[in-house]
């Protein structure tokens, strides 16, 4: 299996024009992606060095292959290559909150509802917060609830992880977990990135695929679906004992 590089990222493009500027100066080239959590449909050069948290194997069949379709002023989003012929037909843009979108009339059309067709009451979530992505894979129709357990972190706190707190008094890092109304507190830990694990853990508990994880890099799907479904029978179980 080939290493893990933007080089074979789905979602990394050739850019021709830079390629001649690069080979004229002699320059090392680099592919272009759109997807990079930081800058979220801005088509920019790859990082040098490891991959970001948005890196996707690139398939060796074309079934997988991914297209962008044109927002404007350099931004794209992506979509499945067996979507892209009849989405391409319009004309989409980039609007408020970094939604891939088109208009009808006075009404906003957009692109991740267009493709999942969600039915009445029920959203469509994007996985890697890349409201750009709009990959099949990336989207998931789900209800308003679920789709909370997704959120970012919350600006300004005493930790840049999500459900920990630095507990000044005792010197060490608390990490806790709200689902349905309740507050699960997980403990205190020394290290701040073992609070943030004990979060994660307990998030793909209660949440599975919708949890917003932490350390993402540690939770492939199988290890997600695996710890959600055995704390769903332990419920179940619990539920079931007189």
């Amino acid at each position: 299996m080939a290493q893990a590089s933007c080089h074979n990222c789905i979602y990394s493009c050739w850019d021709p024009c830079q390629a001649m500027h690069s080979m004229s100066r002699g320059w090392a080239h680099r592919p272009m992606c759109a997807n990079h959590p930081d800058t979220p449909g801005l088509m920019r050069p790859t990082p040098v060095g490891e991959t970001c948290r948005n890196y996707r194997v690139r398939p060796a069949t074309p079934e997988g292959d991914v297209r962008r379709i044109p927002l404007g002023n350099g931004v794209y989003a992506y979509v499945d290559a067996a979507d892209y012929e009849w989405l391409s037909r319009y004309r989409w843009c980039m609007i408020s909150g970094g939604y891939a979108a088109r208009r009808v009339g006075r009404k906003w059309i957009f692109m991740h509802r267009e493709i999942m067709q969600p039915p009445e009451g029920m959203v469509v979530d994007h996985f890697d917060h890349n409201k750009a992505n709009n990959c099949r894979l990336n989207l998931h129709v789900c209800t308003p609830a679920e789709n909370q357990h997704n959120n970012t972190k919350r600006p300004g706190t005493s930790s840049r992880f999500k459900g920990v707190s630095y507990v000044k008094r005792l010197g060490k890092y608390r990490a806790s977990f709200w689902f349905n109304g309740h507050r699960f507190w997980l403990g205190c830990f020394e290290d701040e990135v073992e609070a943030a694990r004990a979060y994660d853990y307990k998030a793909v508990q209660c949440c599975g695929p919708f949890a917003r994880l932490n350390l993402p890099e540690e939770w492939p799907p199988e290890r997600i679906q695996q710890v959600h479904a055995a704390y769903q029978a332990e419920q179940s179980r619990t539920d079931a004992d007189p």
